[in-house]
């Protein structure tokens, strides 16, 4: 099933623990929730701050790079499912967590 996507808010505005989702090639569907708005990574070999730290229900798995994150929510009086996107996944080279 697709799902449609909305305009994407501004990162800035979203609370910690705001749940989030990703659909990567290699661990399919994963929904988490925001944990850090300045957090450092590595990514081959180089440092990248301030990332948004996401934990998520299940580990990010190499194939799962560049995948969409996104905040699902439904439309109102509807079963609609829509998304509205946040970022990337990026795995952090020490940890294997999903970041954007």
């Amino acid at each position: 099933m697709l799902i449609p996507l909305l305009p994407t808010p501004n990162q800035e505005q979203l609370p910690l623990k705001t749940n989030v989702c990703a659909y990567g090639g290699a661990s399919g569907y994963v929904c988490g929730e925001i944990v850090d708005f300045d957090a450092t990574i590595t990514v081959i070999g180089l440092q990248f701050h301030p990332v948004t730290k996401v934990s998520m229900n299940k580990p990010c798995l190499e194939g799962d790079e560049g995948a969409p994150v996104y905040i699902p929510f439904n439309v109102p009086n509807s079963k609609q499912m829509v998304a509205s996107p946040v970022g990337q996944v990026i795995r952090d080279e020490k940890n294997s967590e999903i970041n954007m």
